[in-house]
């Protein structure tokens, strides 16, 4: 089954059109795989979300006739989307140095002049990542963020994120590479995004963050 990334995604249909649909109704709808305009049937099916945070089940929505992908949903679906999607998510929060939030607003800035809060999640969340699935990397990592971290001041600010199972599951092996708990692991991906994007200029991680940054 194909997977999708929320409500609006693979909306083909108007939510000016506020017909209420049923199962086995017909329409029409693009379709990516069939690579055009195709027949649908609605049916009720169990949809993932794409990044492997749930599934929202018993969903109508429309349905290739050709290939059997999902392709579209109804405006009355949205709600249990938007429903599902909440659930799915959990909330994690950190207590930063003021200036150490600003800094990564200054790295996130450099890469999209009107960055949003979700930019700024994925952008933390890429370095986490790197930290979850290559522990040998940041080995040096931190030593150089506890040298540095006094220079961000005392005053704090707090990062208040909602994110998926999966992206959960990546900051507690990120913890686990650091010997730290999850506030200190943000803190130290907060200065490493400062320090590559800023002061290093990592082409590779800003063409990466520039890639998410147009997706989001």
């Amino acid at each position: 089954m194909k997977k999708w990334r929320g409500a609006t995604s693979l909306a083909c249909i108007k939510e000016t059109e506020m017909k209420l649909y049923i199962e086995g109704d017909k329409s029409k709808a693009l379709c990516s795989h069939c690579k055009g305009l195709v027949d649908t049937t609605f049916k009720y099916r169990d949809v993932p979300f794409s990044d492997g945070s749930g599934v929202v089940e018993g969903l109508l929505v429309a349905v290739c006739d050709t290939c059997d992908q999902v392709v579209a949903t109804p405006p009355q679906s949205t709600p249990r989307i938007k429903q599902s999607r909440a659930k799915a998510l959990k909330s994690v929060e950190a207590s930063v140095p003021t200036t150490l939030a600003d800094a990564v607003n200054l790295a996130a800035q450099a890469i999209d002049a009107d960055f949003s809060q979700e930019f700024r999640k994925k952008a933390l969340w890429l370095l986490v990542r790197g930290y979850a699935d290559h522990p040998k990397d940041p080995v040096g990592l931190k030593a150089e963020y506890i040298n540095s971290i006094g220079a961000f001041g005392k005053a704090k600010t707090r990062f208040s994120f909602k994110v998926s199972e999966a992206m959960l599951s990546d900051l507690k092996k990120a913890s686990e590479v650091f010997g730290e708990n999850q506030t200190e692991t943000l803190k130290i991906a907060a200065f490493d995004l400062y320090h590559k994007v800023i002061e290093q200029k990592d082409k590779r991680l800003i063409a990466k963050l520039r890639d998410i940054a147009y997706m989001v």
